[in-house]
């Protein structure tokens, strides 16, 4: 069994976690708020760029396993992505091809 990491306190760890997850366009909830439960979620965007909605799925970490967090964090952000042009946002692909994030334009 693999060891659980253990976050800081609630302040400093959104100051560690959030250039994570404005890197990779979606955030984890690895059985912080239940165990035996794994979130992940990302932002939905208006046109001017304010969060005004997320998008994200919970499961059972025996299938929401380490391995398929990439994964289901790749196709929650792609929706998430897809939503908020719908409602005006404009993304722009930076960096290589892993590098994706929506930033307004």
């Amino acid at each position: 069994v693999a060891d659980k990491v253990i976050l800081p306190p609630l302040p400093r760890r959104y100051g560690v976690a959030l250039p994570l997850i404005r890197q990779q366009g979606y955030a984890v909830d690895n059985e912080e708020n239940e165990p035996g439960v794994r979130c992940i979620a990302s932002p939905v965007f208006d046109e001017v760029g304010v969060t005004i909605a997320a998008i994200g799925i919970s499961g059972p970490t025996v299938r929401v396993t380490d391995k398929r967090v990439a994964i289901l964090g790749t196709i929650i952000k792609d929706v998430a992505c897809r939503l908020s042009s719908e409602l005006g946002y404009e993304e722009e692909i930076l960096g290589d091809a892993q590098d994706v994030q929506m930033q307004k334009v």
